[in-house]
């Protein structure tokens, strides 16, 4: 996501792919839906060091069934050297022929400071 390479970003994620984001604001949860395409014009966006988007992820949790597995796992997401928010990932994946893509992407957004990420 730093190198915002939409390339690579792309042929890792299903065309059909749905982004689910669900916000807290204030105590009420704002669901919003969004596509790869969507995505992928956003990261495509000309960015500098101050706009830099870097999301940390720490102590994933993985299950795997044959063709398919789910990842989850708590963030925290800076623009530039500012916190923004943080929250939990969830990813839906599947193997196919050309081996392992996600075909989904859940996260919830909270704006105040979650549990610190361990030290790295």
């Amino acid at each position: 996501m730093r190198t915002q390479d939409t390339a690579v970003l792309s042929g890792l994620l299903a065309p059909e792919l749905v982004f689910v984001s669900a916000r807290d604001t204030a105590g009420h949860w704002h669901v919003t839906h969004y596509s790869a395409r969507a995505f992928l014009s956003g990261m495509a966006e000309p960015v500098d060091t101050a706009t830099q988007f870097r999301e940390r992820m720490w102590n994933p949790e993985v299950r795997v069934d044959g063709a398919i597995a789910t990842l989850w796992t708590p963030y925290d997401f800076h623009v530039g050297a500012r916190f923004s928010h943080c929250g939990y990932d969830a990813f839906q994946l599947a193997r196919g022929e050309r081996g392992w893509y996600i075909t989904a992407i859940t996260y919830t957004v909270r704006p105040a400071r979650c549990a610190a990420p361990p030290v790295r």
